[in-house]
Parts: C-alpha cells; structure tokens; sequence
C-alpha cells in the first residue's frame, strides 16, 4: 500500500516507484506504476504518462516488450512536452527493436531525433542508446559500439551515472559478441561497479553474468559457473525473467560442456520455460536448437529430430534465422 503522504504527492509516489525499478524490484515497481497511472488517468495526463512510461520501461525490462508497447499506445502522445515525448519514443523504439519491428523503431528515434536537435534534453542520451540497441538487433556491431561510446560521453558528461552503466553493459556485451573477452570483462566490471554504486541492481546481473561468460570463453568455467549461478539467483530474486533466462542457457552450455547432460537438459529446460512465457521467439529458437544439439551428443535421435524441427518451426515464424 502507497503511503499517505505519497498519495498526496505525485513526486513522492513517481520517486519510489522508480527507486524500487532502479534496485531491480520489478513487480513492484511496475504495480505502483500502474496503480499511479490509473489514479492519474482523468486528473492529469502528465502525471499518467510519467507513471505509464515507468511501467513500460519495468515491462522492457522484465523482457515483456509486447506488453510495453501496449503501454505506449494506450493514450495520446503528450506533444507539447518534449521531455515526456523523447523518453516514451526512445523507449518504444527499444521494445520494437527487441521484437524485430527495426521500421518502426527507426521512425520512432527519427522522431526523438527531431526533438532532441531543438533543445539539449537530458533523455537524449537514451536516444543514442535505443540507437545502440536498434544496431546490435540489427546485427551492426560496428554501428552499435559507436553509439555506445557516444551514450558513454553523453552520460559522463551530463553526469547520468545509470545511463553510463547501461553504456559499459552494452560496450561489454560487444566486446563479447565479437570475441574481445579480456577487453570484455574489463568493461563488464567497470559496468558493475557503476551499477553498484548507483543500487541499480539489474544491471549487475547483467554485468555480472558478461564478466562469467567472458570467463566461459576463456576457459576458466569454474569461474563461469559461479557468477553465472549468482547472476542467475539474483535475476530471478528480482522477477527478471529475461536475464534469468539468459543466464540458465549460459549455465546449462557450462554443464553441457562439462559432459553434465542431465544438468544441462535440466537448465535448458527451464530456460524455455521461461522464454516461453515471454513469449521471447529468439530465445525459444535457440534453446530448441541447443536441446537438439544435446540430444544428439547422447545418442537421443527422437527428440534430437523433434526439437530440431520445432526450432525450424519457430525460425519460419519469426523469419529471422
């Protein structure tokens, strides 16, 4: 329950919301959010698109895009407000990026562009990192690290600690996709000690579960396995339900390649449970095609053939494999 004090200040309220989404307390950062947005509904749009656009960057977070973008289109676009604009069309481009939708996720940021070239709005450093995020779903490795650095600078320069750790999460996760892992794991750390020291408890898993992948990659898999464990534990403390599913399918390559097959069939397993829920294709494709792949390192051609061809089936769906 809010607090009286808080139900008489819509600052209050917003300011608590968001501490418990930047801690990585979802639900309950996206309960509050909407319990706000509603009460704000017919009383002030302003006010009800903050509280919106807070539940919708909880959604994005907890891997829900569908139900974000929802969000986004449930109401007019404040347009006389450019500092409530950009961050709602930053934020939609992000949840159509993540969802292959890169047409509408360019219309959206050139938008935000437009807005951010008049004024020198603080939220457009979320511009450059929805731009980051529309390139790596885009497969442009080269384009997203560019626009990362410059999210880095823009965040240093405008003083915005979390737009800097999420700058070091993404420059890690590059450096990893293109095989610079010690270079990875320093930018990793760098990531976690930012998010650390601003509580923003998310972006440690992530950073933290970048640091055990990189050491995956480099050999150490004892290291691996724990900070992909802890990661894993804490992703799901905070009903982070993508990244704990990315973390499961880094822990269950760890068992697989450890000659753990029951292990890593169980972590698997798991893992498309929870991208199922999600309803996160790419992520379901890949753990069929993983489970596939385990099933014919023990000699089990049935279900080998099966998740093989729900894997094809998945990939004709969503057209991008």
């Amino acid at each position: 329950m809010l607090s009286c004090s808080r139900d008489d200040n819509p600052q209050a309220a917003f300011d608590h919301a968001y501490k418990a989404l930047l801690h990585g307390d979802l639900k309950q950062a996206q309960d509050e959010a909407h319990q706000e947005c509603n009460r704000f509904q017919h009383s002030s749009a302003e006010w009800a698109w903050r509280f919106r656009t807070l539940e919708a960057r909880t959604a994005v977070q907890r891997g829900l895009y569908e139900d974000a973008l929802k969000l986004l289109q449930s109401a007019p676009l404040p347009t006389s407000q450019p500092d409530l604009v950009i961050p709602i069309l930053a934020l939609g481009a992000e949840a159509n990026a993540k969802t292959h939708n890169f047409s509408e996720a360019e219309r959206l940021l050139n938008d935000a562009t437009a807005l951010c070239d008049t004024s020198a709005w603080v939220s457009c450093g979320y511009v450059l990192k929805a731009r980051g995020l529309l390139a790596t779903e885009r497969n442009q490795p080269a384009s997203a690290e560019r626009l990362f650095e410059l999210t880095l600078v823009f965040a240093r320069s405008h003083g915005d600690a979390l737009l800097e750790s999420h700058a070091l999460v993404n420059l890690g996760y590059e450096s990893l996709a293109e095989g610079r892992f010690d270079e990875a794991i320093d930018r990793s750390e760098a990531a976690y000690q930012a998010a650390k020291a601003v509580g923003a408890r998310r972006l440690e898993v992530i950073s933290l579960g970048n640091v055990g992948w990189a050491a995956y990659k480099l050999g150490d898999s004892e290291k691996a396995l724990e900070l992909s464990e802890e990661s894993e534990k804490l992703a799901s403390q905070l009903g982070d339900v993508r990244d704990q599913e990315n973390l499961l399918t880094n822990v269950g390559y760890i068992h697989m390649d450890a000659r753990k097959p029951d292990l890593a069939a169980q972590t698997f397993q798991q893992a498309l449970g929870l991208a199922q829920g999600i309803n996160a294709k790419e992520d379901i494709y890949n753990a069929f095609r993983v489970l596939a792949r385990l099933s014919l390192q023990t000699g089990d051609l049935v279900n080998a053939s099966q998740y093989a061809q729900r894997a094809v089936a998945i990939a004709r769906q969503d057209g991008n494999h």
